[in-house]
Order: C-alpha cells, then structure tokens, then sequence
C-alpha cells in the first residue's frame, strides 16, 4: 500500500488523464500540465486543457481553459459525484453549435449519455453535475453558432456558483457581456446540487437579467437544465426602449419606444412558446400567443405570432428607415394575426 501510494503520488498522470477524459467524453482531450498535492483535500492545478468539438462542428475545440485550480474532496470520488470545495477557472472559451437530428456541442458522452451517472470530468447529464461550493470563473467567453452561422457571444467577466452544502440552495451571479451589451445575470431560489442530480424531479430556479434599460425575470423549472429544455415557469420582461435592446440582436433600425411582456414560457426541443401573454407597445396594450420553431441548420426559424390590441395607434412604432428586398437567407420567417 505504501509502495502504491509513493507511485501515484510521484508519478506523471497528465498523459493517464488525457487518455481517460477522451474515452470517457469521447471527444479529444489536451492537458498541457498537471499538479496534483494529496492531503486531507486534494488539490489540482491544469493548464492549457482543450476538448475537442465533434467532427460536423465549425469550431475545433468545445472548451477551452487557460488555467484551472481546484480543491476536492477525496471521499466524494468514492461516493460518484466530484465534490469541489474551492474550484478556479480562467481564460475560458466555449464554443456551443447546434447540428442536424438535435445533435449539440454540448452533448458529451455519446448515445445514452443522459441515462449515466458517475465521475465526469465534464457533466453529460444532471446526474454527473459536480458539487460546486466555491465557484469562481474569470475571463470568460461562450459563444453560440444558430443554424445561420450567426453569433451569439456572451462575455463573462466575473462569475460565481455557491452553495454551503450539497443540501441548501445554490446562487448564481455572473456579470458580463451579452452581444456587446454590459449585463448580469442572478440565480436565487434554487434548488441544491443534491436535487440537480435527480432526473426526475424538475429542477426549481428564479433568474433575472438586468442591462441597460432593460430586465428580465423568470420563475420556473426545467426539465433538463444544462439544456435549458423542458422549461416551464413565468416570465416578465421589461424595455425601456425597444431600439437599444433589439441592436443587441443585430437589427440596426427599430423604433425607441417601450415594450413589455408577461406570460407562461414553456420550451421543449426546437419549440419555444408564450401562452396567456399580456403586456405593452408603446402606449398600447395587447394579450396574445407566441411561439418560436429554431430551424435545423440550413433552415430559418419561424416566428409565429397571434396578438389582440383593444387599440393600436400606429404612429409611434413607424421609423424612417429604409426599405430593403427580402434576403437570399434569412434567418426568420414571421407569420402574425
């Protein structure tokens, strides 16, 4: 026994770990150096780790780290569940893309991952989720390819996951970047990690989004909440002024008026929908249905919208923008009543 532990606590396990990560993600895995201290906890410093992206993906690499430094709890190998209690990453790049028949980036492990359980390097489902007590990403970028080649990229400048035990609830706060467009996002009445790993059960969570003039509040649950599927719960949001939120989003002309939104959010797969919506455009008060289908690479989305005005006054919502022919692809097709 002592002979053993002199090996593992001297010899190199950086090339052990890059075979083992590949075979269990199955996905190429890069880990440029590697520190391990065993003690009490042990402690781990990476650097320069790299997953790869599947082959039909645009980007190389799914993740990125420059560095990682983490403090784990020996015992929680045993028990399964990687059990962080200080847990450190920078420098971080993530490419997330969806393909065709569903498949995403994000989806690590292969066919029947979701059913899975046990140690991960890289959750592939809720069961596989780590206990997180101290957790702080710096430096951080996400960036998400639609089935347009279009980007979304959200900055993380400063973010951090808490909880103090694997039974009580868990807050999230992240202040970044969303499109360019300075914001910070919170997580409060969470369920604990403890719940996260149970399948069944939906996983409970309030988040809201606040930037320039604008905020956004959900309360709900989800179904698969590394997805952010099967989500079902109310949502509020409010803009002070049309124009600056929708440049977020690359529409360069739109009207600086007000617009809010109230209603029940429900996501499942592709299909994303308001129900019982009301809320207000300009001066205008409305209720109505919305519902988006995301396309499958190669394909617009499709907008389809149902919504009643007591009254509409028009004049506020005209811009003296120019008109355009209708793109060779575009990105959404918009049908309303």
């Amino acid at each position: 026994v002592g002979s053993l532990l002199i090996a593992v606590a001297t010899v190199d396990l950086r090339p052990w770990l890059e075979r083992a990560a590949t075979a269990s993600l199955g996905r190429a895995t890069h880990v440029g150096s590697l520190q391990i201290e065993w003690g009490r906890h042990i402690r781990v410093e990476a650097r320069d780790i790299r997953v790869a992206n599947p082959a039909w993906a645009r980007e190389p690499w799914f993740v990125q780290v420059g560095r990682l430094s983490g403090v784990v709890d020996p015992l929680s190998l045993l028990r399964g569940v990687v059990r962080y209690e200080k847990l450190r990453l920078n420098d971080v790049v993530l490419f997330l893309e969806r393909g065709v028949d569903s498949d995403a980036t994000w989806k690590i492990g292969g066919e029947g991952a979701k059913s899975h359980g046990g140690l991960a390097l890289i959750p592939g489902n809720r069961r596989q989720f780590p206990t997180l007590l101290d957790f702080v990403v710096e430096n951080g970028r996400i960036v998400y390819q639609n089935a347009q080649k279009n980007e979304i990229e959200i900055g993380i400048a400063h973010g951090t996951i808490t909880s103090a035990t694997e039974n009580t609830p868990v807050r999230l706060v992240v202040d970044g970047t969303y499109n360019g467009l300075a914001a910070r996002v919170t997580g409060s009445d969470m369920d604990s990690f403890q719940a996260l790993r149970h399948p069944s059960t939906p996983f409970k969570g309030s988040i809201d989004l606040i930037a320039d003039r604008m905020g956004l509040h959900f309360q709900g649950a989800f179904n698969e909440p590394l997805d952010f599927d099967g989500v079902q719960g109310a949502l509020e949001i409010d803009i002070a002024s049309l124009d600056a939120a929708l440049k977020v989003f690359g529409i360069p002309k739109s009207p600086p008026i007000p617009f809010k939104i109230a209603g029940s959010l429900q996501r499942q797969g592709d299909l994303w929908q308001i129900d019982n919506a009301s809320g207000r455009l300009s001066a205008n008060t409305y209720s109505g249905h919305f519902v988006v289908k995301e396309g499958k690479r190669g394909e617009a989305d499709r907008l389809n919208v149902k919504v009643d005005f007591p009254t509409l006054d028009l004049a506020p919502l005209l811009t003296t923008a120019a008109k355009s022919d209708a793109a060779d692809e575009p990105g959404m097709f918009v049908e309303g009543q």
